[in-house]
C-alpha cells in the first residue's frame, strides 16, 4: 500500500512556516538546546510580552502558557525569542474566554506541529475538540503567560502571507491524499481480513468444540496463536485425542476439531 504523501508534507511544512513568521526571531543567537547566558538573551523586540495583569489581554486574545513542573521555572519568555517560545513543546496556545482582575479563563487551541492536519491555519485560534476551559491565576511563580495577539488580527496576517494561497491549495490536496490513504488502508484491511477468515473461523470453532481456549489470535489479522503447552509438533492433536478418549469430546465433534486443526496447520 503506497499512497503519495507529498501534499500532506508540504501542507504541514507551510502551516508551520506561515504561523512561525507571525512573531519575531533573531538568527544570531545560540540554538535553544544550548545554555544561553543572561547576557545572550534576545532583545525585547524579539520576545513575547509577559502578561502581568488582566489588563494586558482582552477576551479572544491568544496567549502562550508555559507551566513548569520542575523545581526551577525556566525563563522561557525571557531567554527564547517569540517564535521559539511559540513552538516550545511544553508551551500551549490558548484563547482567552473571560477574565477577572486576578484570573484568566482560557481554552487550549491547536498549533502547527508539522503534520498537515494538526492545525487549520485559516482558523488559527480554534479550540481543540477535546479541550475544556480552565482558570489560571495570574502572577504565580510556576507559570509564564505571554500575549500572542488578537485572534482576528492574527488570522488577517496569516491570510496576507504570500504563501497562504499555496498552503490552501496544498491543504486541499492533502485532504484528497488522506482520503485516498484511508480508502487504501480500508481496502487492504478488508482484503487481509477476508484472507484469514477461514483461519479465524477455525480458531473460534476449535475453541468452542474443546470448551476452552486452545488457540488464540494475533489481532487484527496476524494469524493463530497456539497455547504454549501445544507448541510441540502434534501436541494439539494428541490433546484432542485424549479428550475424545476419555469421553469429554464426542466422536463427531472430535472429527470436526481435527478438520479445524488441519486448516490451522497444526
Amino acid at each position: 500500500m503506497n499512497v503519495p504523501n507529498a501534499a500532506r508534507v508540504q501542507a504541514g511544512q507551510l502551516a508551520s512556516q506561515i504561523v512561525s513568521e507571525l512573531w519575531p526571531h533573531a538568527d544570531d543567537l545560540k540554538p535553544t538546546w544550548a545554555r544561553r547566558h543572561p547576557d545572550d538573551r534576545p532583545l525585547q523586540k524579539d520576545r513575547l510580552t509577559q502578561v502581568a495583569s488582566a489588563s494586558d489581554v482582552e477576551v479572544d486574545d491568544l496567549v502562550l502558557i508555559y507551566d513548569e513542573t520542575s523545581r526551577t521555572l525556566f525563563d522561557l519568555l525571557g531567554m527564547w525569542t517569540a517564535r521559539e517560545a511559540v513552538f516550545c513543546r511544553e508551551a500551549v496556545i490558548a484563547r482567552v474566554t473571560s477574565k477577572t482582575a486576578r484570573t484568566l479563563t482560557v481554552v487550549e487551541c491547536t498549533k502547527p506541529t508539522g503534520y498537515w492536519s494538526s492545525c487549520v491555519i485559516s482558523r488559527f485560534g480554534t479550540p481543540r475538540k477535546d479541550a475544556a476551559e480552565r482558570t489560571l491565576r495570574l502572577n504565580t511563580t510556576r507559570r509564564q503567560i505571554g500575549r500572542l495577539g488578537a485572534v482576528t488580527d492574527l488570522r488577517e496576517r496569516i491570510a496576507e502571507h504570500p504563501q497562504f494561497e499555496q498552503w490552501k491549495a496544498s491543504h486541499a490536496a492533502a485532504r484528497i491524499e488522506a482520503d485516498e490513504a484511508n480508502a487504501a488502508w480500508k481496502a487492504e484491511h478488508e482484503r487481509r481480513a477476508e484472507q484469514v477468515r477461514p483461519q479465524r473461523e477455525a480458531v473460534r470453532s476449535l475453541n468452542e468444540a474443546a470448551g476452552e481456549e486452545l488457540v488464540g489470535w494475533y489481532e487484527p489479522w496476524g494469524g493463530p496463536k497456539v497455547n504454549e503447552w501445544f507448541t510441540g509438533e502434534g501436541r494439539l492433536r494428541t490433546y484432542l485425542a485424549g479428550l475424545n478418549a476419555i469421553g469429554t469430546m464426542a466422536d463427531d465433534v472430535y472429527a470436526e476439531a481435527l478438520l479445524h486443526v488441519e486448516v490451522l496447520g497444526y
